[in-house]
């Protein structure tokens, strides 16, 4: 072969070459075919175990009850002198920015099964009112509440010792984070429950959810 074909083969593929990779550049550009890239992703951060405890109308409620829906859960007691009310108050005031949305739900568990019978946390849930159809408030034995605080929650409640109380309500230190579930009873976020921006946070983070579920 002369030259002259060889230089016209030799130009020939590194132009059909050049083609190829303008074509891949444009596709990997393309937010149609690579939109999966570009969606922020939530970590994993722990699996809620199996519990089986009981909400305001003395119902069972297990960790079956969670799939499904998001769910934004906290932990307080009814007794407290402490953060609890102010919490619970915001609470009702997320459910009343998201209440339209029906695959959100409420959580509140109490650190303090001994007093908060499923009477006095509906009594309590109606002085804040909470719509039950979508909050949930949970009691129970102590060592499934600790598993579902603990072990899946991640929400830190300690008994406080007679000496170190200030007052004959301050029963418990406990976690004042908001967490979120995703629908396959997943915890996903948290988010301190006295930020500024509390809400605007957690509907972020709903929103990044409700992205991993689109094709």
């Amino acid at each position: 072969m002369s030259e002259r074909p060889q230089k016209h083969l030799i130009m020939a593929a590194m132009g059909f070459g050049i083609i190829l990779l303008i074509i891949a550049f444009l596709k990997q550009s393309n937010p149609l075919t690579n939109h999966s890239k570009s969606v922020e992703t939530l970590p994993v951060i722990s699996k809620i175990p199996s519990f089986t405890l009981t909400n305001q109308a003395g119902v069972k409620f297990t960790e079956r009850d969670l799939t499904g829906k998001y769910w934004i859960a906290d932990i307080v007691f009814t007794r407290c002198a402490g953060p609890c009310p102010d919490m619970t108050r915001k609470m009702a005031d997320l459910q009343k920015r998201l209440f339209t949305i029906r695959d959100i739900g409420f959580l509140t568990l109490t650190t303090d099964p001994e007093n908060d019978t499923p009477d006095v946390m509906a009594a309590f849930a109606k002085t804040f009112g909470a719509d039950t159809n979508s909050w949930t408030f949970l009691t129970g034995n102590k060592t499934d509440i600790a598993r579902l605080a603990v072990d899946g929650l991640k929400l830190v409640a300690i008994e406080q010792s007679v000496a170190d109380r200030a007052n004959p309500a301050d029963l418990f230190i406990h976690s004042t984070l908001f967490v979120l579930l995703d629908s396959k009873g997943q915890l996903r976020g948290s988010v301190e429950s006295d930020s500024a921006d509390h809400q605007e946070q957690l509907q972020k983070m709903i929103d990044q959810l409700r992205k991993e579920r689109r094709p």
